[in-house]
């Protein structure tokens, strides 16, 4: 009689040509969170391919969430807008970095982010530039909570975390220093974790707290700093306060009329121009100007 091994298991996973296929079972029903994790599918990457599958999605293939990785992402985009001197970032996360750019600098790379193919649509770019993986919805996700997730890693009390969070004055700066690795062993992708969040804020707390401990066991220094910044909203870089840079750069990407693209995002939001440009071209932008 033929018996399932576990390494049956295993290479079916790997295998699959679909994302989807690896939270179902045989049925309607999902596989268990414990069961999946014992053979390589991470909690996060459960968590996140059921929120897809739930907002309607069929199926998954397996490069949905193909990109840059998100240690790129922090050290190619995060970090030079962000600010951080070369003294600074060697402390924090043991990097030698050059100066960051100037208001020209910033520009280019800007415009440079959004021409480039980097595996994230045009709405994740913006939400990346923003600094706001939720595209404008709430996020429920508080500095308690991240105080918590601490707390459960190393076994600290609540007043020594409030102790070195008082020194340290920013709870990304915790993060950060209780990552070893410099640059992790299992590159995780800007996709997966610019989704992974967006979708936390509708979870249970212990939802939340799980995904996010698989996502900080995988990130080097850099992105653990970014990954509490990112949930708390705190990693805003300016632009949400220079709209019209914005709209400059979408409109070269799609080649829009640049005062189209303008009037668009002042009458709704970066978000929302992105989504009518990547799904209905520069003539979806009339909608708007209706409206």
């Amino acid at each position: 009689m033929k018996t399932v091994s576990p390494a049956d298991l295993r290479a079916w996973f790997g295998g699959s040509r679909k994302l989807s296929d690896a939270v179902r079972s045989i049925g309607d029903k999902r596989l268990g969170a414990e069961f999946l994790e014992g053979y390589g599918v991470p909690v996060h990457l459960q968590f996140l391919v059921e929120r897809l599958l739930a907002g309607g999605a069929r199926e998954i293939p397996d490069d949905a969430l193909a990109s840059i990785p998100f240690h790129s992402l922090c050290r190619g985009l995060f970090l030079p807008l962000s600010s951080i001197s070369p003294d600074r970032a060697a402390s924090l996360f043991g990097l030698a970095v050059p100066p960051p750019p100037g208001t020209e600098g910033r520009r280019e790379l800007v415009f440079s982010f959004l021409a480039r193919d980097v595996g994230l649509d045009a709405v994740q770019q913006i939400a990346a530039l923003l600094g706001d993986p939720f595209r404008g919805g709430r996020s429920t996700i508080r500095r308690g909570m991240l105080l918590a997730l601490l707390s459960s890693l190393e076994f600290t009390t609540r007043p020594d975390l409030l102790d070195k969070l008082a020194r340290a004055g920013d709870i990304a700066i915790l993060f950060a220093e209780r990552r070893a690795a410099l640059r992790p062993d299992w590159p995780l992708t800007a996709a997966e974790v610019l989704e992974t969040i967006r979708f936390l804020p509708e979870a249970r707390r212990r939802e939340k707290l799980d995904v996010l401990r698989a996502l900080l066991a995988r990130m080097s220094k850099l992105e653990a700093y970014f990954l509490a910044r990112l949930c708390l909203r705190k990693a805003a870089f300016g632009f949400e306060y220079q709209g019209t840079l914005l709209a400059e750069a979408l409109a070269k990407r799609f080649d829009a009329p640049a005062e189209a693209v303008i009037h668009a995002t002042a009458l709704t939001d970066a978000f929302r121009v992105a989504e009518i440009l990547s799904t209905e071209g520069p003539a979806g932008l009339k909608k708007i100007r209706l409206a």
